[in-house]
């Protein structure tokens, strides 16, 4: 009987290692990913950079989001403003690919929310985030149409 706990309190030991250990690794990679983001929001040239590489930058509120399985997943979102592209899609809902996705810092919405969003047309037609999403304030509406001016 007591070697049966043993075997139990030293699988204990071995699986709350394990944890603690994958756990500390994400807390790093977790760390370095918002370094990476600090450094890309604060960048005024990164900001041009993706203006200059978004085919369609507007403002718009996400209506209704679709999750799936995998982390990335798609949206409907209610174009308010166009600021580059298309203007004929003022006022109208179009599903957005690419929400969640890791290799962009801000790229999480709830629904309601109200942004700026750089996205491109894929092969397909589909539209798909260019990159993290800005938030709507006065600021980044100036920065944003400056950027776009200036290219």
């Amino acid at each position: 009987m007591a070697r049966f706990y043993a075997v139990i309190l030293s699988t204990f030991f071995i699986l709350s290692f394990i944890i603690t250990l994958g756990d500390t690794r994400s807390r790093r990679s977790q760390q370095h990913h918002h370094l990476v983001c600090r450094k890309e929001t604060q960048s005024a040239n990164r900001l041009r950079s993706r203006i200059v590489q978004a085919q369609f930058i507007f403002t718009g509120t996400v209506s209704r989001i679709y999750k799936s399985y995998s982390r990335v997943y798609r949206a409907i979102v209610k174009i308010k403003r166009i600021m580059k592209g298309e203007r004929r899609l003022t006022d109208s809902h179009v599903i957005i690919d690419g929400f969640g996705n890791p290799q962009l810092c801000k790229s999480e919405v709830k629904e309601k929310d109200t942004r700026i969003f750089l996205v491109n047309r894929d092969s397909n037609g589909r539209l798909t985030l260019n990159s993290s999403l800005i938030r709507v304030n006065l600021n980044n509406l100036r920065r944003t149409m400056a950027a776009i001016k200036s290219k």
